[in-house]
């Protein structure tokens, strides 16, 4: 997707954020990279909300989605093609910043009370 704000074009594109599992696929959630850094993910801090006991995201890993991109067939994973979307870990600032989101979740307890 291309945005026009104030005449300046950004390619904004749209990548899958998880860990890559034993069958080569990335499971987690939907992410955005603009200018080819990753910027954010869709603001889920917990793996499946519906789940009976809540645990939070484990992300590692991104790779692009594409035209054609295959997925499992609970639409959870992306399968990785070697020749279309490889994996990029995450950078030590990325993690970084994912640490500060997960610290300030288990200090606040915004998604998951304390009680749990």
């Amino acid at each position: 997707m291309r945005v026009d704000a104030e005449l300046q074009l950004v390619d904004i594109y749209i990548l899958f954020i998880g860990k890559v599992n034993e069958n080569n696929q990335i499971c987690g959630h939907l992410g955005y990279a603009i200018h080819d850094k990753l910027y954010y993910w869709n603001g889920h801090l917990v793996s499946n909300k519906y789940d009976n006991k809540l645990k939070y995201v484990d992300f590692d890993t991104y790779s692009y989605d594409y035209i054609g991109s295959q997925w499992s067939k609970d639409m959870q994973c992306l399968i990785i093609d070697k020749n279309k979307n490889l994996p990029h870990k995450m950078t030590n600032k990325e993690m970084n910043i994912y640490a500060k989101i997960l610290e300030r979740e288990n200090l606040k307890h915004y998604i998951i009370p304390n009680d749990l």
